[in-house]
């Protein structure tokens, strides 16, 4: 993620750390500005759905925490169950 000056400055006056700017970006939904900005931003009522995917995720990932890859530049080896 790249930020300006600017906008380091302002994350940083405001109390917005690159943490929750990575969430915004991630899980926001964009509204186009005139100019050509884009804005991104979590919305209360979209909060649920987040919420549900997340719960996805945590039970995906206790699914997956005993698994493994390997890789060698950047390819697929083999794929295993840790013991």
């Amino acid at each position: 993620m790249v930020l300006t000056n600017h906008a380091q400055k302002r994350s940083q006056q405001r109390v917005i750390p690159k943490t929750d700017i990575d969430l915004i970006l991630k899980y926001g939904k964009s509204n186009y500005k005139q100019g050509g900005a884009v804005e991104i931003g979590i919305k209360k009522k979209d909060k649920n759905k987040i919420v549900k995917n997340l719960k996805q995720l945590i039970n995906k990932i206790d699914k997956i925490q005993d698994k493994r890859v390997l890789m060698i530049d950047g390819v697929i080896i083999t794929v295993y169950h840790k013991t």
